[in-house]
C-alpha cells in the first residue's frame, strides 16, 4: 500500500485528478483485504468527490461498486444495485459480474441465500460470458483471479438453494 500512497502524492503533485482518485480506490481496496475498513471509508469518501469533479465513467462505477462493499449490509446492496445499472448500461462486463458476487456475497452473509441465488447465478453467466470470448489458451488462467474463486465458491454453497428455487 506505501507505494500506491507514494503514486497519489505524485500524480497530486502534477495535478492528475482522475489518477489520484484511482489511487485512492486501489487504497480503499487494498484497506478492505487488510481489515482496515475505517481507512476505506474515509479514502473512499475523499475519492468520491474527487471522482465527480474529474473521474471517468469507469472509475466513477468502480467508485459506486465499493461505496456498496464497504457499506455492506442492506445499505450496500442498494449502492451496489445502482453500480450495476450503470455498469451494464455502460457495458462494464468485468464489474458487472463483480459486483453481482459482491451483491450475492452480502446477501448471503445476511442470511438471505434465496434473494442471493439470481445474482450469483448472473455473475457466473457473465463471467461464462467474457471467459468464452477468450483464446483457447488464455481461458484457464482467467478463472485464477481470486474473485472468480470466490464466486466459485458461493455458487457451491448456494447450488442447494438453487435447486430448490428450480422445483
Amino acid at each position: 500500500m506505501r507505494y500506491t500512497w507514494r503514486a497519489r502524492r505524485v500524480y497530486k503533485d502534477l495535478g492528475q485528478e482522475p489518477d489520484i482518485a484511482q489511487c485512492e480506490l486501489m487504497i480503499v481496496r487494498l484497506s478492505l483485504e487488510d481489515g482496515r475498513p475505517d481507512l476505506a471509508r474515509r479514502t473512499l469518501a475523499r475519492a468520491m468527490r474527487r471522482l465527480h469533479r474529474a473521474g471517468t465513467a469507469w472509475l466513477v462505477t468502480q467508485g459506486r461498486f465499493l461505496c456498496g462493499v464497504v457499506r455492506g449490509s442492506s445499505g450496500g446492496v442498494c449502492s451496489l444495485r445502482g453500480a450495476l445499472r450503470r455498469a451494464d448500461r455502460l457495458g462494464f462486463r468485468d464489474l458487472s459480474w463483480r459486483t453481482r458476487l459482491a451483491a450475492g456475497r452480502i446477501l448471503w452473509e445476511d442470511n438471505r441465500k434465496a434473494e442471493a441465488v439470481p445474482h450469483v447465478r448472473r455473475a457466473m453467466e457473465v463471467l461464462r460470458d467474457l471467459n468464452r470470448e477468450l483464446p483457447a489458451e488464455h481461458q484457464q488462467p482467467f478463472l485464477l483471479d481470486p474473485d472468480k474463486q470466490r464466486l466459485r465458491l458461493l455458487l457451491h454453497r448456494l447450488l442447494p438453494h438453487m435447486e430448490l428455487q428450480n422445483r
